[in-house]
This record gives structure tokens, sequence and C-alpha cells, in this order.
């Protein structure tokens, strides 16, 4: 099932007509999928330009899907008022009506509006997501339905979603031209972080995917560029005098001047029919007395209707740089198969698919050449990269897209942690501040790692955390001994000693309880050790492991796991314990202490405003689901393919220990005093 999100944004240019609108939908489609509102109106109002183009995307969709429009499930909200950070911010700044001055993080703070009535605003934006984040958690059925959200009224939705739905399939549709983005602006930052939780974000042109990098600085989802479909190259059409031309006027309402120049070429041009398509203002507002106009409210034709007209038109022309016109121009370039002229304003995402580009506001001359002079056809699409709906909905339906952890953005953190004035580190050790290696005994810190998390430690905002199943000898030898002001916690929390202090025994009153089931899982594994070659049992205090990763059959081993691992289930009390299948081992460890806990406790005691916290291990992912904050940044050291709760993910620990670094020399730069 696809779940579309969709936000109808009144724009600027059109809000002053807002009470013309008619009830959602304007002309109910043949086999309507369905449909769900949430108003904060007794009426259910919305922009039907934006319906007939997410309608237009699901019939698309599912021509090339094996299901049909009933699969498609569409999501909608209408709001009484209109959204302030919407109207007021956003859609000044991807209509080109706003730009980002760069300067220093200070001056934003200054100079970017950050007051309380701004901050208010941006609030009842994110609660605009979340109301849609709820709907479409209810409404998801299963890790093979896909949810694509609509454009940019929604970009905190992406990472909404990821947070309540890891495993889900994420796509965002962007219509507008993508502005350059701040990530210093904490606003910025909090769409930038939610756009790379999706799994495809589609745009116009490539300078789109180009600004939306920039802003992320670092790596980004997969980026592709969207046609509605494929287009048949035609001939321009017939110029004969006995032809009769159909000339599209469409999205001028906001420009009334140019009205009575349609109106003037019309009746210099009897032998040309003029529609002019009006979105917001009612017909019967529009006088004129040339017999070869037609004026025709947008609100009042059906989807087909609507089509079959852009199908006729000889030549369209389609005015403003607003998400109204970027959905016309789509919907243009769609129908119209004979390479029709196509006239729009400059700076439209979809220029480069023009015959011209005339700015009307500025020009009323050139628009009225643009009426009447000779066209050339629209530019044919040679090397065509760009991926139609119906390709898009074939590629999301194929689990290509599935979710991939999103790569750690390492700039974009540097710059989280220079302006948190408390921060908390919590590393696991094997596998992600040394990697994973055949004896456990080679995998000692290096001087570079002991040299990063000593400059960490040093900085008195920082609090540092080595939270490990290793055991306490191992630690305090290998990294208490050589880095002051490090906290360590063994065996997976059984353990804790802050800095400078002395090691806590966490199960020191469950004694008698661990007793019995460490007994029965020592016999089950010291008995598969003996069947199976090279391997070796490893006993803690508060856990037993045995490992297999140097058996001499590697296949025996593997077999002998999960017989094994069926074995501590049928013999020890899983109410006890928990049986773990981690990286070539097999572990059992209490249930009354887990890295899930320790972190709790260590963030309780700190209360920071940025947390890092990385590991590789199934036992980590208690850390992650223990700090589900937007100021932590949780970190899988491995593939981007491995499901985890972590929100970020880097390859190998040899990468991370350089993210260490880069953080442990951020602070030079930094000339806030410590508090």
């Amino acid at each position: 099932m696809f779940i579309h999100a969709v936000y109808p944004s009144v724009t600027a240019s059109s809000s002053s007509f807002a009470s013309n609108r008619i009830a959602f939908p304007p002309s109910p489609p043949q086999s309507p999928p369905k449909q769900h509102y949430l108003s904060s109106s007794p009426t259910k109002h919305l922009n039907s330009l934006m319906w007939q183009s997410t309608w237009h995307v699901v019939q698309s969709m599912a021509s090339s899907h094996h299901d049909n429009t009933n699969d498609h499930n569409i999501v909608l909200l209408d709001t009484h008022q209109p959204v302030s950070y919407i109207t007021s911010t956003l859609d000044p700044l991807f209509h080109g009506r706003s730009s980002i001055q760069l300067g220093t993080s200070e001056e934003h703070k200054a100079n970017a509006g950050v007051s309380s009535r701004s901050i208010d605003h941006f609030r009842q934006f994110a609660k605009l997501s979340e109301k849609f984040a709820d709907q479409i958690v209810e409404r998801y059925r299963s890790d093979d339905d896909i949810i694509l959200i609509h454009d940019y009224a929604l970009l905190l939705l992406p990472g909404m979603l990821r947070q309540r739905l890891p495993q889900a399939t994420i796509a965002i549709v962007i219509n507008q031209r993508f502005p350059i983005l701040d990530s210093r602006l904490s606003e910025h930052r909090q769409m930038i972080q939610s756009m790379l939780a999706a799994d495809l974000v589609a745009f116009q042109m490539q300078r789109d995917i180009d600004a939306f990098t920039a802003s992320a600085r670092g790596p980004v989802p997969f980026c592709c560029l969207l046609k509605p479909t494929a287009h048949v190259i035609r001939p321009i059409h017939n110029s004969s005098p006995s032809t009769k031309t159909t000339i599209l006027c469409h999205n001028i309402d906001n420009q009334p001047s140019l009205f009575p120049i349609i109106h003037q070429a019309a009746i210099n041009n009897s032998d040309t029919t003029f529609i002019y398509i009006t979105n917001q203002l009612p017909t019967s507002t529009i006088t004129t007395t040339a017999n070869n106009i037609r004026i025709i409210n947008h609100n009042t034709m059906t989807t087909e209707e609507y089509s079959n007209l852009l199908a006729a038109a000889d030549v369209a022309l389609i005015m403003g740089r607003d998400t109204t016109a970027t959905i016309a121009t789509q919907a243009f370039l769609t129908a119209n198969t004979k390479n029709a002229p196509l006239v729009v304003s400059p700076g439209t995402p979809l220029e480069q698919h023009a015959s011209l580009l005339v700015d009307a506001a500025n020009s009323p001359d050139a628009f009225a050449r643009a009426l009447v002079q000779p066209l050339p056809p629209r530019p044919a699409f040679v090397n065509d990269t760009r991926m139609s709906t119906t390709t898009l909905a074939s590629r999301l339906g194929s689990g290509e897209f599935k979710h991939k952890t999103p790569l750690l953005n390492v700039n974009l953190m540097t710059r989280a942690y220079q302006d948190a004035q408390r921060r908390l580190f919590l590393f696991d050790y094997d596998g992600t501040l040394t990697p994973i290696v055949s004896n456990p005994d080679d995998a000692k810190p290096t001087p570079a790692l002991l040299h990063h998390l000593q400059t960490l430690c040093n900085d008195p905002r920082n609090t540092v955390w080595v939270v490990s199943g290793r055991d306490q000898a191992t630690l305090e030898s290998w990294l208490g001994k050589h880095v002051r002001g490090l906290g360590l916690s063994a065996e997976h929390g059984s353990f804790m000693k802050q800095p400078e202090s002395e090691w806590i025994n966490m199960l020191a009153q469950h004694g008698d309880s661990m007793a019995a089931w460490q007994s029965t899982a020592l016999d089950v594994f010291q008995r598969f050790a003996t069947e199976t070659p090279g391997t070796v049992v490893e006993q803690k205090k508060a856990s037993i492991t045995w490992h297999y990763r140097n058996a001499l059959d590697p296949q025996q081993a593997l077999a002998q796991c999960e017989a094994c691992y069926q074995a501590l289930q049928q013999a020890i009390d899983p109410s006890h314990v928990d049986i773990l299948r981690g990286k070539m081992n097999l572990e059992v460890r209490s249930r009354l202490v887990n890295k899930g806990n320790v972190v709790s406790r260590i963030k309780q005691s700190v209360n920071p405003d940025w947390i890092l916290c990385a590991g590789d291990d199934r036992t980590d992912e208690d850390m992650f689901h223990a700090l589900p904050h937007a100021s932590a940044w949780c970190v899988h050291i491995g593939p981007q393919e491995k499901e985890t709760a972590a929100k970020w993910s880097i390859a190998s620990s040899e990468q991370f220990v350089d993210c260490i670094g880069q953080l442990s020399s951020a602070h030079k730069s930094m000339n806030r005093p410590a508090l």
C-alpha cells in the first residue's frame, strides 16, 4: 500500500482568494483512494490543484504497480488558519522571494529572528508533521507499505516517521526549487536531518540536488530527478491559417494586469482560441467582450477534463514560480504529447523544458509578444535521466530503497557539538573504538584513540564513558590507567567506575539468583565447545559467552550455534537472562542490568544537551533505545543495511575514531567560555 501525505498549502499569491476555495475534492475522481482528513475546521477545504497533482501521481503509480488506486491511502490535513512558519518563512524561501545570508552562528541568533514568536511558529510547524505522523503510523500495515510525502510543508515528517517506523520505505518529493539551507540555524538543521532520514528524495532539477547536498554537507539519501511520465516527441502544431490555435494561460490570477493583455490579443487574433484557467477567482468576476476567450475555473473541472484541456493546447503560458506553477507545468508536460511550446517564468524548477522564459510581472510587453509570436517546440529530452512516477512506483515497490541507516554527517554533528554546553559521550569498545579481531587480547587501544579520549575528557563541558562488555581488569588496564576523567562500565553495566573513583558492583545484591543460571549456561557452553574444535568459553561475573570465530570448521560452528541457542532456551528460565547472538558468539547475560540501564542512569546524572552514543553489536541496541531524543547522535558502526535503532551509521571503527578526533579538536576554534 502507498500512503501519501499531502498538506494543501495556500501560497502567498492566492491567499487573498482563500475564501473562494471549494470543498475537497473538486470533482470526485473515479475509483478514489482512501482519504483521511485531519481538520481543525468544520469544512474540509483544500487547494484543488494540489489534489489534482496528487491524484495524478496516484493514478500513475497504480497503473505501473500490481495494486490499484484503492491501495493508495491519502492522508490530508486542512487547517482553518494557515501554518505561520510555512506562509511567512518556507513559502518565500522555496519560491525564491527570500535568501539565506551566511554569517557566524552568533550573528544568526541575532539576525535570524530567534524570538519567542518565531519559536512558537516553528513549534506549530512541527506539530503539523506530528499530526501527520500519528495518522500514518495508525494506518501503516507492514514494512511493505510505502510512504510518499508531497512537498516542503512536511519536511519534518520523514524524520518523525523514521523514529517511529524504523524499517519503513519513505520518499519525499520536492516540487519547488530547493534553496541552500544553513545547518547552523536550528530550524534548518532539523529540516535537513529529517530529509536525511528518507530513503529517496525526488527533485525537479539537478541544481536542486546540488543545493540539498550542499545543505547537508555530507552523504545524502538516494536522490533522483522526477518527471511525470515519458514524453513523445512530435512536430510543432500545424501553423496553417486554416488551423485554429489554442493558447492556454494558466496561473496568472495574482497578476490582474495580464488579463487585459490576453483580452487585447484575443480581439486582434480572431482565429485563435484563448483559454484562461483561473485557480481561485470566480469566473463571474472576469468579463470580456471577445468571443474567442474561454474562462474556466480550475476547481470546477474533473481530472479528465483538465488533462484533455492540457493535451489539446497548442501553446501554454504558465506564469509564476510557486508550487501551483510547478504542478501545472508538470501536468502539461504529462498530458501534452505533441511537444507544444511552453512559456514559463524564469526561475521555475522546470524552466529547462520551456520554449521561452518570460518575466510577466516585470515585462508585460514580453508576455504580450509571447501570446502571438511563433514559438519553437519544447526542448527534446536528450539523455534524460529523470525518473517517471511510474518508474518511481515500481522501484519503491521493489524494495530497492528499503531503508538504509543514513551515513553519519560528521560536519553537522560537529557544529551541533560546538553549540552545546553539556555533552555526553557513550562508547562501546570492541568493534567501535577498535576493530573486531580474531584474538580479543589484540584489541588494545591505539595511541591516537587514547589521545582523542584524553582531549575530550579535558574539556569540562564533556562527560565521557566507555560502556563495554569487557571485564573490569581489561578496561582498567587498557583505558583507565591512561585516560584521566574517563568513566568506565564493565560487563554491560554490571560494574561501574566513575572517574577517579572505585568500581561499584551493580549486582551485589543478586548473587544467589545469578549463580543458578550461570552454572547451567556454563555446562551447556562447555559441552558445545568440546564438540566444536577451535571455540572457547569466556566467563565473566555477569555473563558467559561462547566464541566460535576461530572454529576449525566454520559451517559446523554455525550449525552448532543454532543448536546451542535452542538448548539454552530450554535449560534456562528466560525471565532471568537474555540469550544474545553476537558477532561470531553466543552470550547469556543477566537481565538485571544492560547497557540501556547504564546510559539512562548516566544521562539522568549529566542532563546533557548533546549526546554521542556509538556501538556495533546487539547489546548496543539497548543504548540506542534508551536515547530516543533529538539531541542524541546514536551511531551504528557497520553496514547501512543492518537493522538498528541508531539514527546514523558509519562503516568502520577506524572511521569512527577519526570522527572522535575531529570532535576532540573542534574546541580549539571555540571562543565561548566553559560553564
